[in-house]
């Protein structure tokens, strides 16, 4: 039976994308619940997870990370190809990627998905609810807020921000 993850924004609940950032916990990126606790090849997980946070730092431009973890996986390609070819010494190098790559896939502990969503409910003036809307569309809620905040600061005229 093939598992289906999420490797889209415009499909991965908000609900589970906070989770996964949150727990670092892979299971959230498995589509049907019945199998959330079924085993995942890691080549599968980094697909998965490389798809959603390069769409993510599309959306968001925040691409120096995503081009860290991609230059992570490609070196530690080329060390199991160096490490299948008898070089063995190369194991060193896969197992100093895999802790790298570890880290950077690390979630962010400062990071409070409720707050962050409670400031952007204030402005946007309704309840946003994480199981029922994309990460894509709370993204653009999100650039709509900022704007509107942009704006409203701008026309504040110096007189201080708004927000």
């Amino acid at each position: 039976m093939k598992i289906e993850l999420y490797k889209s924004i415009r499909e991965i609940p908000l609900f589970n994308w906070e989770k996964l950032n949150e727990t670092g916990d892979y299971k959230f990126l498995v589509k049907d619940k019945r199998n959330r606790f079924a085993k995942l090849k890691q080549e599968q997980i980094e697909e998965a997870y490389f798809s959603l946070h390069d769409e993510y730092a599309d959306a968001t431009d925040s691409h120096d990370r995503m081009i860290r973890i991609h230059d992570l996986m490609v070196r530690r390609i080329e060390a199991r190809e160096r490490v299948g070819a008898g070089e063995v010494h190369f194991k060193n190098f896969v197992d100093a990627y895999d802790s790298e790559l570890e880290q950077l896939m690390k979630p962010n502990e400062n990071y409070d998905p409720i707050k962050s969503r409670m400031r952007i409910q204030q402005h946007y003036g309704q309840p946003i609810k994480p199981k029922e809307i994309t990460l894509y569309e709370y993204l653009m809620i999100v650039k709509v807020v900022e704007e509107d905040i942009q704006t409203k600061n701008q026309n504040n005229n110096g007189k201080g921000n708004i927000e």
